[in-house]
């Protein structure tokens, strides 16, 4: 076979999720006096993340007026740097509604997988740029991920009020499949994962809710 384009947008290495690696210049684009990244998330998509998860416990990337609609117990802004910090504990893990910037979705997505290996997340429902050509996302294989329909406009102080250039995908972990596949197959395409077990098609949130 031949070799797999490298995109830029690939995952990272585990040993760039140090904090003074992670501290790479979130808010970059408004530093140089571009639009930045606070992106605030559409009430529209929030409202069926609470009907899922109920509040969540924290927002790893949040601002707060974004937290006005998201209304976390907790959340982290650009001044915390919410890459260089634990979003739960074992013994508290944590249900998180996250917005993952697109212009650093890589570093997002490799904490989100760092602190799920640590048992730091118990729920979790992620909105993200649908980069389906990138190993972060094609890494998804245990999370159910649902196609929103057509382009989502974000609210906040960049917003222009036109939809994102991208498509958009939410995904999910946790303990209900079901009841995300349910709440958001209202807005788009559940694309549950398939397993084959004994020469039988089953569906990822199938296995998952056997394994409840």
């Amino acid at each position: 076979l031949p070799d797999r384009i490298v995109n830029k947008h690939d995952v990272v290495a585990d040993d760039q999720l140090i904090a003074s690696d992670v501290d790479y210049q979130v808010d970059s684009k408004r530093k140089k006096g571009k639009p930045g990244n606070e992106f605030r998330t559409t009430k529209w998509l929030v409202d069926p993340s609470h009907r899922v998860i109920g509040y969540p416990t924290i927002d790893p990337c949040s601002t707060h007026q974004a937290n006005e609609t998201i209304k976390a117990e907790r959340f982290y802004t650009i001044e915390d740097n919410g890459l260089s910090k634990d979003w739960g504990t074992p013994e508290t893990p944590a249900r998180i509604i996250l917005n993952v910037p697109y212009d650093a979705t890589k570093f997002w997505m490799a904490k989100f997988d760092q602190q799920v290996a640590l048992g730091h997340i118990d729920e979790a429902v992620i909105i993200v740029n649908a980069r389906t050509d990138t190993q972060w996302f094609q890494n998804r294989e245990n999370m159910l991920r649902c196609f929103i329909r057509g382009r989502v406009s974000f609210d906040g102080v960049f917003a222009t009020g036109k939809p994102a250039r991208n498509a958009t995908v939410v995904l999910y972990h946790g303990r209900n499949p079901l009841m995300f596949a349910d709440v958001f197959g209202e807005l788009g395409e559940i694309n549950a994962i398939v397993n084959i077990v004994d020469n039988k098609l089953v569906l990822a949130m199938d296995l998952q809710s056997q394994a409840i």
